[in-house]
């Protein structure tokens, strides 16, 4: 794993979720990650219909390291019942009817997080989870969902994440996936 120079202070942006680099990172991370198969477009096509949503990002001199894409339930027709692990996965009934009974501007999706093969497991992961949550509370979103990779899912829950399982596993877009909600409320970043 390459961790980050020292020399050289990454940077958290917030990109439009039209940024050509960062469509391109998320479609090679998920392409080389065996999620997706080969599309001429080069897009993660699951989340390719999402206009309203944007991504973080850490670059570093002038290279996109990670990024993570945001799907906001309240510029959604139908709020949280379109976000994508809403559509994909088989919610729990008690989930579903606490969700309706809340805003949908409390809800967002992290829809992907892709970082280079180089950069996992180190500052970059951290960074973008740094990123992810201020965007959240900025927009005063409380619940994240999304669908993880059961592996990655376990890791996370291990280094204290608060999130839970809110629906079955499935295998989707190329692993075996977990329907999660995240609590934003209850992240304790560090110092």
């Amino acid at each position: 794993m390459e961790e980050l120079p020292k020399t050289t202070k990454p940077i958290v942006k917030v990109l439009d979720s039209d940024n050509p680099e960062a469509i391109q990172l998320e479609y090679d991370v998920f392409l080389d990650s065996g999620y997706i198969k080969p599309n001429t477009d080069n897009v993660v096509s699951e989340y390719a219909s999402f206009t309203h949503s944007w991504f973080v990002a850490i670059e570093q001199s002038g290279q996109l390291m990670g990024v993570s894409r945001i799907i906001p339930a309240a510029c959604l027709k139908d709020g949280w019942r379109q976000l994508p692990t809403n559509i994909h996965f088989s919610l729990n009934k008690q989930i579903i009817a606490y969700f309706d009974s809340l805003e949908n501007s409390h809800f967002f999706e992290v829809g992907t997080m892709a970082i280079r093969k180089s950069y996992r497991g180190g500052s970059v992961f951290r960074l973008l989870w740094k990123g992810v949550y201020h965007q959240a509370i900025q927009h005063n979103c409380h619940y994240g969902l999304s669908s993880i990779d059961a592996d990655f899912y376990k890791i996370l829950l291990q280094i204290g994440l608060p999130m839970e399982s809110i629906g079955k596993p499935k295998y989707y877009m190329g692993s075996e996936t977990v329907p999660v909600l995240i609590k934003i409320k209850e992240i304790v970043l560090p110092t």
